[in-house]
C-alpha cells in the first residue's frame, strides 16, 4: 500500500488565513462604522453649535422684551435683575450683554461674529474715546495706549478683550491724573446734582446711572446718562420738570 498524501498542514493553512482574512474584514468593517458614527456626531455637534450661536440673538431679544418695568412688576419681581436670578438663573451682566447685542448690532453682523466675539466688539466700541459705530470699529486700526496697533477684524476675541481692557484702563489714569471736578463748575455740579435727584424721585427709573464727566480744554462738563431704552420717554418728561432747564 501506498503511502497516503498529508494534506492536513495545507488545510490548516487555509483555515489560518481564512481567519486572518475574516478577522482583517471585520476589522475594517468595524472601523468603518466607527468612522461612520464619528462623522455623523461632528456634524450632529456642528448643526448644535450653529443652533446655539444663532439662540443667543432669540435669547437677546425676549430678554429685551422683559427688561420692562412693567412687565417686571406684571410677572411679581422686584427688578429685572431679579427676575433674571429667579426665573431665567442669570446674572444681570449676561442678560445686559445679550440684549446689548441684540440691540446695537444688526442681526448679520451679530450672527456672523457670534455672542463672545460680539460682546468684546461692543466692550471696544464703549472703551473708545470716539463715538463710532460697531461697524466702523471693527474695519479700524487701532492705536492702543501701549504703542502697538490692532487690526480689529484680523484680531482674535481674546485680542479685542484685551484691548478694550487696556483701553478702559489708560481712560481711567487719565482721568484720575487731570483730577476730579478740575473743569466742572458749581453750576454744572449743581444742574447735575438737580437731574440726578428728579429721575431717581421716579420709581421706574430705578438704575438709571447719572454720571458728571469732567470736560477736556475748552469744552464744559458732560453729563452721560444711562437709561434703557424703553424708559426714554420717562426720563425726558422726569428732567423737563424741573425748574430753570426749559428753553
Amino acid at each position: 500500500m501506498g503511502t497516503p498524501k498529508k494534506s492536513a498542514p495545507k488545510k490548516t493553512a487555509v483555515v489560518a488565513r481564512s481567519l486572518a482574512d475574516n478577522a482583517a474584514s471585520a476589522h475594517e468593517a468595524r472601523v468603518a462604522r466607527l468612522k461612520l458614527t464619528g462623522e455623523r456626531s461632528i456634524t450632529r455637534v456642528r448643526d448644535l453649535r450653529e443652533r446655539i450661536e444663532d439662540d443667543f440673538l432669540e435669547i437677546g431679544q425676549e430678554l429685551t422684551r422683559l427688561d420692562d418695568p412693567s412687565v417686571v412688576e406684571a410677572l411679581g419681581y422686584e427688578s429685572f435683575e431679579a427676575l433674571c436670578d429667579e426665573a431665567l438663573e442669570m446674572s444681570l451682566a449676561k442678560a445686559k450683554q445679550l440684549i446689548a447685542i441684540t440691540t446695537r448690532l444688526t442681526v448679520e453682523l451679530a450672527r456672523s461674529l457670534k455672542q463672545d466675539r460680539a460682546a468684546a466688539l461692543l466692550a471696544l466700541v464703549d472703551a473708545t474715546s470716539e463715538e463710532d459705530s460697531p461697524e466702523e470699529v471693527l474695519k479700524a486700526t487701532l492705536k492702543l495706549p501701549d504703542g502697538a496697533k490692532l487690526d480689529v477684524d484680523k484680531a482674535s476675541t481674546k485680542e479685542i478683550w484685551d484691548a478694550a481692557r487696556l483701553l478702559r484702563r489708560a481712560a481711567a489714569a487719565k482721568a484720575e491724573k487731570r483730577g476730579r471736578g478740575r473743569t466742572v463748575s458749581p453750576e454744572e455740579q449743581a444742574t447735575a446734582t438737580a437731574i440726578a435727584k428728579a429721575i431717581g424721585r421716579v420709581k421706574a427709573l430705578d438704575g438709571t446711572e447719572v454720571t458728571l464727566k469732567a470736560g477736556a480744554k475748552g469744552r464744559g462738563a458732560r453729563l452721560v446718562v444711562a437709561v434703557d431704552v424703553a424708559l426714554f420717554a420717562r426720563l425726558v418728561r422726569a428732567v423737563a420738570k424741573l425748574v430753570g432747564l426749559g428753553g
